[in-house]
């Protein structure tokens, strides 16, 4: 069975991204296949070997309809290996913040994947924030007015290298055996 690397974005920075995810973990377990999130057939979840699932970050927060489709679906994602990623800007925080913000923003974020969820066990076996490219012009006024006082970071801030890691750590994660989880039906 296929992997499914499904994104929520407005932007090409997360679809780049799950393209990277795709053609990496597809170098293991081939066939991977790429959809936006509203392409994909909840009917056929189950049939998946995993899910990545990944969305832009705003305002610290997965899109809307990233969520949605985590909570209108927790019960056919419950069947799968479920893997997530976001795509946000700590790398144009000012320096001084960047570790901090990221781990920060990286927990939050899974944290309320698993909410959205809604299962007993935990299902997300890994999440990772990744930067993105941020343009001045695509910032909100304030935005750029704070990054601009603290050190204007602005630019393609994306690491193509902590993509292929962390593909890589999805692929080793998958090759492990594991007991069916749950309550011991």
């Amino acid at each position: 069975m296929p992997i499914l690397v499904a994104y929520a974005g407005d932007d090409g920075s997360t679809r780049e991204t799950a393209e990277s995810i795709s053609s990496y973990l597809a170098e293991d377990f081939p066939p991977t296949k790429v959809l936006p999130l509203t392409d994909v057939n909840p009917s056929v979840i189950p049939t998946y070997t995993a899910i990545v699932i990944g969305s832009t970050i705003h305002d610290t927060q997965w899109l809307p309809n990233a969520i949605a489709f985590l909570h209108d679906n927790s019960t056919a994602l419950a069947e799968v290996p479920i893997y997530a990623f976001s795509v946000g800007a700590p790398a144009a925080m000012p320096k001084f913040i960047q570790g901090q913000w990221q781990k920060s923003e990286e927990k939050k974020i899974a944290q309320a994947i698993e909410k959205e969820l809604k299962v007993k066990h935990p299902v997300l076996r890994g999440h990772k924030l990744f930067n993105e490219n941020v343009e001045k012009e695509h910032a909100g006024r304030y935005t750029r007015a704070f990054f601009t006082r603290c050190g204007d970071h602005f630019g393609d801030a994306g690491n193509w290298k902590d993509v292929q890691k962390w593909a890589k750590k999805v692929a080793e994660d998958l090759r492990k055996p594991r007991e069916k989880q749950g309550n011991g039906d």
